[in-house]
């Protein structure tokens, strides 16, 4: 095998404490990488597609990498982020995804929440959505009838559901619009069983219900064409919408259900900033062979969730490509990659721990057939899952003087011997161990610093310069 191939054609992993120069080295070997193709004619090719996952905004200067690559700048704080991530259309249909957000209890949450995905399938592929949608809200309101007591329990919570068809843009005005136009609706109980009324008008049936009592609510301009296309709004609406009616019908009890709503909620709410549903949904494209998604801006649960989603949807891809396409291959290269890997993050539940460190570790088990490698680079190894860091097939070891970091480099690296070992913590900056299959025996490199230009933003500062010293 070429060295080329040796080298990009496996998992790398680059280790070191901050200021060694990893992130110098892994900016060098993708600087490289990208002038070689480029002289070749094939970085444009579509063959090969390289995927930055930048946490701190290292690696988005227009001189640093290549020029033809594109930035993804995510922006958690802006109401619309800058960049969004390109997802496939099922991306919010995607039950496993969305119960690991929302930490959806196994055995009720997570059950009504597939049939929230479904029901909003269901009215996002219907031949004339807008015509389903209205049928839907009127046989639910045509089914108060016979329930009149419950409505009196669900009147804040069927405001805060139908402003999503008056207007999802607007949602706080249009709660106000149709809270207005059911908070006169009352229960009469003069006659042999209660019926809704408002002012004069009665509800004496299902229909009479619908037309009469809901009349004001009815004649409110409604838009449900926005709502349709909108994907986190018409899934929220289909949870608050079921969530109604089946605590309506007495098929769920309303405390097991009423926590997942918000949750949902706010998941959708950063989803909207984050992502966009694309015709044909793909992370992989010949225009873009180079993608780098910058997370600075980010939020810490989005710096977690980002990388997660873009993996999982990459893999997804380049799964069904590798097959057919035998010389394609992408490289996603995680830089600080503890953030995402540790296997004893304490910020989230364990069951959205295992879910993250399963997708990743599928990739470095199972990638290589399909040509799909992962390439990270941390200041914590040990920090990293151990079944991710002894998968990796080229290890490049810059300075580390933590025990636990250099027990797990040693865990993982078992044909790097003693006397080798007991140089890492002395290594000078940009030197490095590298060995695997790329280089048969352990060896000390010194890796050439990059012009300051093309360095990535993550330079040691010279204070006594700055300061005049």
């Amino acid at each position: 095998m070429a060295p080329t191939s040796s080298l990009f054609a496996s998992h790398i992993g680059i280790f070191g404490n901050t200021g060694s120069g990893k992130s110098n080295t892994l900016c060098k070997f993708y600087t490289d990488c990208f002038d070689r193709m480029r002289e070749a004619g094939s970085l444009d090719s579509g063959k090969g597609q390289f995927i930055f996952i930048d946490f701190n905004g290292e690696y988005t200067s227009s001189d640093v990498l290549c020029p033809e690559k594109k930035v993804y700048e995510l922006d958690t704080a802006a109401k619309a982020g800058k960049q969004k991530v390109p997802v496939p259309d099922d991306f919010y249909f995607d039950l496993e995804t969305w119960a690991i957000l929302t930490q959806a209890t196994e055995k009720t949450q997570r059950p009504f929440l597939r049939a929230c995905l479904r029901t909003a399938r269901k009215i996002v592929d219907a031949h004339n959505s807008v015509a389903y949608l209205e049928k839907m809200m009127r046989s639910f309101l045509e089914g108060y009838f016979g329930h009149e007591r419950v409505f009196a329990e669900q009147r804040d919570d069927f405001a805060r559901c139908m402003a999503f068809v008056v207007d999802k843009d607007n949602l706080r005005d249009s709660e106000d619009k149709v809270r207005e136009t059911v908070e006169d609706i009352e229960i009469f109980a003069g006659t042999a069983t209660p019926i809704l009324r408002i002012g004069n008008a009665y509800g004496n049936s299902a229909a009479e219900v619908e037309s009469n009592v809901f009349s004001a609510f009815n004649t409110l301009p409604k838009k449900l064409r926005d709502l349709v296309e909108d994907l986190p709004s018409i899934v929220e609406f289909c949870a608050r919408f079921l969530f109604l009616q089946r605590w309506r019908s007495g098929s769920i009890a309303r405390e097991h259900i009423s926590s997942l709503i918000p949750r949902l909620e706010n998941q959708m709410k950063e989803a909207r900033k984050l992502y966009e549903t694309t015709p044909g949904g793909k992370l992989l494209s010949a225009d873009e062979p180079v993608k780098v998604f910058s997370l600075l801006d980010a939020n810490l649960d989005q710096k977690k969730l980002v990388p997660l989603i873009i993996a999982k949807y990459v893999y997804r891809e380049q799964r069904s490509r590798g097959r057919s396409e035998q010389d394609s291959s992408v490289h996603l290269i995680v830089d600080e990659a503890h953030n995402i890997l540790s296997y004893d993050s304490q910020r989230e539940s364990e069951s959205w721990r295992d879910y993250r460190l399963e997708t990743f570790e599928e990739i470095v088990k199972e990638g290589r057939k399909f040509g799909m490698y992962l390439t990270v680079s941390s200041q914590r190894p040990s920090d990293i899952s151990p079944t991710i860091i002894s998968q990796m097939h080229n290890y490049f070891i810059h300075r580390l003087v933590n025990d636990d970091d250099l027990r797990a480099v040693g865990k993982a690296v078992s044909f790097i011997d003693h006397a080798t070992s007991s140089m890492i913590p002395v290594l000078p900056q940009g030197a490095c161990i590298a060995s695997g299959t790329a280089i048969p025996y352990p060896t000390q490199v010194q890796v050439d610093k990059m012009p300051t230009i093309k360095q990535p933003h993550s330079y040691d500062r010279d204070l006594a310069t700055a300061w005049g010293f």
